[in-house]
């Protein structure tokens, strides 16, 4: 059985506070070409579909559009679970209209209906190709069990015991499915964190750490696992436990490092392939201490410019003195054409603090620091970002100061 596994698409993200919609339009026309290339048995999204649980029409129909063309292009089985970004209502909406597309999906399954989880794959004529476990983002409310049980920090392991149940108990089900399927595959889909794999920034969990668990959960009935939530793709020589992580930046942080999506053939032998998916737009994020730096800086951008095709969104926080937020902003837009840089975020920063070992000084720290003076600082930096609110800052003050009054009377 021939698999593509993607996850995270995050559709309707922002960043830099504008939309990304032309750059996740060209993400889902670059999959319909490797999905004609590949032709799998069946592409797997493993959550968070979208970015918030309230997806505008515009970032609902580019998903729906995404489906009815994959299929009619033959890609005719979709597999989709719910992440827990995305909201169980808004997907069970569009349901009855994705047979349609034949595209499968599974919001959400409780401790009494984890067979909605098991989905097989068939061939054009017919004949069964595997078994995929598509086992959504487990909430609380579907997964913890009755359990006094705590872990080290003190977290109650409710959640993280009742996680675990419903994955042995899909295993098992599965088991008994492969019985009667002699040398079929399984391929198990999942939304969660797994021990010891590295986050970014914005990887969002909802409930913290209480809900990691550890590989150990996944039965070798699974012959892959397709993991979703950590936005770092997993080596793919790694096992058959990864994450293919989400095929675009979802952060600057994430601009630092490649992005895949993984052909996966499951089969006597596992062969996972990552193909990197192109780069089409480039965040870059840089400092600069003063005039010098901000020159330099420039000079860079614009080589980029004329050696790379991806239109650059840049993120600039200046700690010089010297300059307005709007004269800022006007020196980078200026030399800088809009064609291949345009998105531009700058911020004329405070000063950053001197560390503590720097000429016997205390460094920089919260007792230095009233809850008045800390409301100055931050809200120079937004309206350094939001020139526009530089009228409203009196009366965010006088707002800030009497919550403040209130909150130590």
């Amino acid at each position: 059985m021939k698999i593509i596994h993607t996850a995270d698409w995050h559709l309707g993200n922002r960043l830099m506070d504008r939309s990304r919609a032309k750059e996740q339009g060209e993400f889902l026309r670059w999959l319909l070409e490797l999905t004609d290339q590949e032709k799998p048995d069946a592409l797997i999204i493993s959550g968070d579909v979208f970015d918030t649980g309230t997806p505008g029409e515009g970032t609902r129909e580019m998903y729906y559009k995404f489906l009815s063309q994959a299929d009619e292009r033959g890609c005719h089985q979709v597999v989709v679970t719910a992440g827990n970004h995305d909201s169980v209502a808004q997907m069970e909406s569009a349901r009855p209209f994705l047979g349609r597309f034949h595209c499968q999906m599974v919001t959400k399954i409780t401790a009494e209906e984890e067979e909605k989880a098991l989905i097989e794959v068939q061939g054009d004529g017919g004949e069964v190709k595997g078994l995929i476990c598509a086992i959504p983002y487990l909430r609380p409310a579907e997964a913890s069990v009755s359990t006094e049980e705590r872990d080290e920090e003190g977290n109650s392991l409710s959640y993280r015991l009742g996680i675990n149940r419903m994955v042995v108990r899909v295993g098992q089900l599965a088991a008994c499915w492969k019985e009667a399927h002699p040398g079929k595959p399984v391929v198990a889909m999942g939304h969660l964190p797994v021990l010891g794999v590295e986050r970014t920034n914005s990887t969002r969990d909802q409930l913290g750490t209480i809900e990691v668990v550890s590989e150990s959960i996944f039965p070798h009935t699974f012959d892959y696992v397709a993991l979703g939530h950590i936005h770092k793709a997993s080596d793919p020589g790694k096992g058959r436990i990864l994450y293919s992580g989400s095929p675009l930046a979802m952060g600057v942080d994430e601009a630092q490092y490649k992005h895949y999506v993984f052909v996966v053939d499951v089969g006597e032998k596992l062969d996972v392939r990552a193909v990197e998916v192109p780069k089409f737009t480039d965040f870059v994020q840089k400092k600069c201490m003063n005039r010098a730096e901000l020159d330099e800086m420039l000079d860079e951008i614009l080589r980029r410019t004329g050696e790379q095709t991806a239109p650059i969104w840049l993120s600039v926080q200046y700690y010089g003195g010297d300059l307005t937020p709007n004269e800022l902003n006007a020196i980078v837009r200026q030399r800088l054409p809009e064609e291949s840089v345009p998105c531009i975020l700058t911020k004329r920063a405070l000063e950053e603090a001197i560390p503590a070992t720097q000429a016997g000084g205390t460094g920089d720290s919260l007792s230095n620091y009233t809850p008045e003076t800390l409301f100055e600082r931050r809200m120079g930096e937004y309206i350094a970002e939001h020139p526009g609110m530089e009228g409203r800052r009196e009366k965010l003050k006088s707002m800030f100061m009497e919550a403040l009054s209130e909150a130590i009377s």
